[in-house]
């Protein structure tokens, strides 16, 4: 098969008769160099455009890896494609580790029908789950859900919120408030300007005071007319 330059020679070599006027060959000539021109130029604004483009994904780049929360991009079968600063330091992945299962982190794995139906839902609701990290330290994470698309294809872009001392922090006041709902003995929690901010239910019983006609008042409700003043300040 013969190349095109070739079969271009022929086609010019069979018209080497057709007289072309002067006139004719130097605005030819002029469009070439026009149409090279324009070429040129379009070339430079591609390259621009290119340019501009590259700095804007380092940019976004830079943006995602340092965000003050973590993001994780998962794919349909839910294996880990992306993933931040943020979130390294909360799973601890092993470095160029990729395509990581989620679900291998689950401490529950009950929870994993749940995750998948939250995805599928994509209602704004934020989805708790706790998990092991790769050195196996639990973690609570509050998670929330978009879906997104990488290289065209359909991915689950999570943010990754660390809750473990806010969930610590509550099991330690649920404890608390369980040992003070327990005690045989009165109980009232005022703050530095006294005004009561807790009662136990000892309390309640004895004083017949409801919860709501307590919090938010002073103790002197609780004062009774034998008692002095002086009495009631040393108390």
């Amino acid at each position: 098969m013969k190349s095109l330059r070739q079969r271009a020679l022929d086609i010019l070599d069979a018209n080497e008769s057709v007289n072309i006027d002067s006139v004719d060959i130097k605005e030819v000539i002029h469009e070439l160099n026009v149409n090279q021109i324009e070429l040129e130029l379009q070339n430079h604004e591609l390259r621009d455009q290119e340019h501009v483009l590259l700095e804007a994904q380092e940019e976004l780049m830079l943006l995602f890896m340092n965000a003050p929360i973590g993001y994780l991009v998962l794919d349909e079968q839910f294996h880990i494609h992306r993933y931040n600063k943020h979130t390294y330091d909360i799973f601890q992945f092993l470095e160029r580790r990729v395509k990581i299962y989620f679900f291998s982190f689950f401490k529950n794995m009950d929870k994993m029908n749940k995750f998948i139906k939250w995805t599928k839902d994509n209602d704004g609701s934020s989805f708790e789950l706790e998990i092991y990290n790769i050195k196996k330290i639990p973690k609570w994470l509050k998670l929330t859900h978009a879906t997104t698309k990488l290289n065209n294809k359909k991915m689950h872009l999570l943010s990754v919120v660390d809750i473990t001392k806010e969930k610590e922090e509550k099991e330690k006041l649920y404890l608390y408030d369980s040992i003070l709902e327990k005690l045989p003995v009165s109980i009232i929690i005022t703050d530095v300007d006294g005004y009561i901010t807790y009662v136990n239910k000892e309390l309640l019983n004895c004083m017949e005071y409801t919860n709501n006609e307590l919090i938010g008042v002073r103790p002197s409700v609780f004062r009774s007319q034998s008692i002095t003043q002086s009495k009631y300040d040393e108390i």
